[in-house]
């Protein structure tokens, strides 16, 4: 469920609104039709947990741990290396 998207855009065209439920059909189909992006907005991951450990290459050391939960500081380093 895209629940903290304002919209999605495919040719600045809205093909989704905000609560819009989306199943795998619906996302084939929006993939096909050329969607390639879906903007979020930085609260949809606020409160939400990572499943894999987040390790900074460069340090080769972990950042964040898995089953932790995500929070603003974070996430900001999670921008950071992305």
């Amino acid at each position: 469920m895209v629940n903290q998207t304002k919209r999605c855009l495919l040719n600045d065209k809205i093909v989704l609104k905000k609560g819009s439920k989306i199943n795998y059909v619906i996302a084939k189909k929006l993939f096909d039709e050329g969607l390639k992006n879906v903007l979020l907005s930085s609260d949809f991951f606020i409160g939400k947990y990572v499943k894999n450990d987040l390790r900074d290459e460069a340090k080769n050391e972990i950042f964040l741990n898995s089953a932790s939960a995500i929070n603003e500081e974070n996430f900001a380093k999670i921008l950071e290396f992305n």
